[in-house]
């Protein structure tokens, strides 16, 4: 198509057209550290086929260009209050009222193993094809901004993991 159609449907798009055992949602803006990828398919592979809980995407570190960390994931979702704090960065001051007790931000550093969250940032997810047709693609009602959140909570209210892996990078 020649409209921008939003980010969601425009990767429902590629989903439908793609063939391959996994999605990758990669934004065009990152640099993928090497084996990063084959690090987040090498960890999809591995799980314990019989699992209780199997894991419908897993997600890298993500970093910037200095080798800080950026924020990858979060327990819980998207709020007002949460809304506000991330618009303003008012997270940069734990302190404030609005901020104390608002639980939703992961370690940026090094968190050492794999780790389950909530959901993960879009930047850079993996997602096995099978749990994508299980799950569904993502809502096009969101243009852009917040489809992964939604998609990642349908995961989870599925039955699903969904897990940030330190060890694979990606700026």
């Amino acid at each position: 198509r020649a409209d921008n159609v939003g980010f969601a449907a425009a990767t429902n798009q590629a989903a439908e057209a793609a063939s391959g055992e996994f999605l990758l949602l990669l934004n065009p803006d990152t640099e993928c550290r090497p084996g990063s990828i084959r690090r987040l398919a090498l960890y999809l592979r591995g799980q314990d086929p019989g699992a209780r809980s199997p894991i419908a995407a897993v997600g890298p570190r993500l970093v910037n260009a200095d080798g800080s960390a950026q924020r990858s994931a979060w327990r819980g979702y998207p709020g007002l209050r949460s809304a506000l704090v991330d618009a303003f960065y008012l997270w940069k001051w734990p302190a404030l009222p609005v901020v104390r007790g608002l639980e939703t931000r992961l370690p940026e550093g090094d968190v050492g193993e794999p780790l389950d969250v909530d959901h993960l940032l879009g930047a850079c997810i993996l997602i096995p094809r099978r749990v994508w047709s299980q799950v569904g693609p993502l809502d096009a009602g969101y243009f852009l901004f917040l489809e992964e959140t939604d998609w990642c909570r349908r995961a989870r209210e599925a039955g699903y993991r969904v897990v940030l892996l330190p060890g694979a990078e990606v700026l």
